[in-house]
This record gives structure tokens, sequence and C-alpha cells, in this order.
């Protein structure tokens, strides 16, 4: 029996069909375990292999899980945080499910490093890939065949590399928007800075916008920042990420303005 079916999780009748059944009949390539894709009200991620490098990085954001999880490597932190700063998506969940696909005659398994839903409902399963591991021909034909598990399934897959998750910059200020957001948005700083925001109109910088808030010269660049980050992270505002924040970081029109 093929170690899919074998599985401790309760599959569905057809996906137990399909890893029973060689030559299935009328039945679709693809299955996934749990079948809601792993972003149900109480999700159960895989858990990762034993053999990985333990980079080890706490990682809090209301789209998680419990709010929180622990990355077990530098691509996987890299990777999540851009996901978790992404405003378009409302959940990140990972290594949420199992997806069963075949290719020939043989059944393979496939665990995502994340999959996320979208606010327009659609669900994209994520890769974290090193550009070199990425390149190699065997991965290019696990990636097409993939792709093609997926699109039965309705799901986008996306392969993400260190070339668009490791930027220092971009990577540390995605850090900072999660660590060091006002919670609450009923603070007198943040009501000073949305105040101050309508005033000026976008797009602008963080030093202006301090001057507008009258927010103090010791400290202000930074207080004004960190009452940036729930707007930005919403999708109400958009930061310049590709240099470390400061009185000069500008601010634009965010994607769900």
């Amino acid at each position: 029996m093929n170690a899919i079916a074998t599985t401790t999780v309760a599959v569905s009748r057809a996906a137990l069909m399909i890893a029973l059944d060689p030559e299935p009949s009328g039945l679709p390539r693809s299955f996934v375990v749990p079948a809601d894709l792993g972003l149900g009200d109480a999700p159960s991620p895989v858990p990762a292999p034993r053999i990985r490098t333990l980079v080890p990085e706490s990682l809090r954001s209301p789209k998680l899980p419990g709010g929180a999880y622990v990355s077990t490597s530098a691509l996987e932190a890299a990777g999540l945080l851009g996901l978790l700063c992404d405003p378009t998506l409302t959940r990140v969940v990972p290594r949420a499910h199992t997806l069963g696909y075949r290719v020939g005659d043989a059944w393979l398994r496939f665990v995502p490093d994340a999959v996320a839903l979208c606010r327009d409902r659609g669900v994209v399963a994520y890769a974290f890939r090193f550009t070199w591991d990425r390149a190699e021909p065997a991965w290019q034909a696990t990636e097409r065949s993939l792709r093609r598990a997926y699109r039965e399934q309705g799901v986008k897959f996306v392969v993400l590399t260190e070339t668009l998750t490791f930027a220092k910059s971009a990577r540390e200020n995605r850090r900072a928007m999660l660590r060091h957001r006002v919670e609450d948005e009923r603070t007198r700083d943040v009501e000073k800075v949305r105040d101050a925001l309508a005033l000026l109109g976008l797009p602008t910088t963080v030093e202006k916008l301090r001057r507008r808030a009258r927010l103090p010269v010791s400290g202000g660049a930074g207080r004004a920042l960190r009452c940036l980050f729930g707007p930005a992270l919403a999708g109400e505002i958009g930061l310049d990420l590709d240099r470390p924040f400061g009185g000069d970081t500008g601010i634009r029109r965010g994607p769900l303005a």
C-alpha cells in the first residue's frame, strides 16, 4: 500500500480510492489532506522533518494559527515575514496540508512551506527554495507537476526564493513592523498621526509626518513609524521597505486604500 494511504490523518473516501487504485477511473490525479487545505478553524500543521537546519525565529501575527509560529530555517523565516506583511493575505498557515499527486504510475506527496488565504477568498500554496535548488532539473520537473496538481485543486502555486525574501533592509523592516506595531489604535499618538496624514496627503515622509503631528524630535520618527505599522499591514498605506526605516522613509497610498 502506498505510504500516503497509510497516513494517520483521516482522508476522504475519494482520496483513499486514489491512493489505493493505481489506475483510478474518472477520479482526479491529486488530492489534499485535510480537504480544507489546512485553512480551517483548527489547523494542524504537518510536522517538519527532523533533519533540518535549525535556525529558530519566533514570528507573531494575528494571521498565524494561535498568533505565533517558530520557524526552523532562515529561508522559511524570511518567506513567512513577507507573507505576514502582505495586506492582501488574511491568513497564513505554515505546512498546512499534504498534497498527494500522481506522476506516471507513482503517487507522490508534497507539503507546502505555507498556505495563504487571500482577501478575495483565493488560496495560494507557497514553496520556499534557494535559487540553486530551483535551477535543478529534478525540481523543475517537480514544480511543473505541483502546478498541475494545485491547479486541479483550484489553488495557485508560487515558489519564493532568497532573491525576493532575503533583501536585508526589507527583511529587517518587515520584522520591525510585526514586532513594534502599536496594538491599540486608540492611543493619542496614533490619533495625531492619522490626523496629520489626512492633512498632509500622500505621498510624504515620516519626518514631515512627525513634524505635522507635533511629535518630539527625540524618538519622534520611531514613534511615528510605530503608529504607521498597523495601517501599513492593513494595506491603507505603503512604506518604503528598500532602505532602513527612518525619518526619510517614504509613505504612499497602500494597495487596499
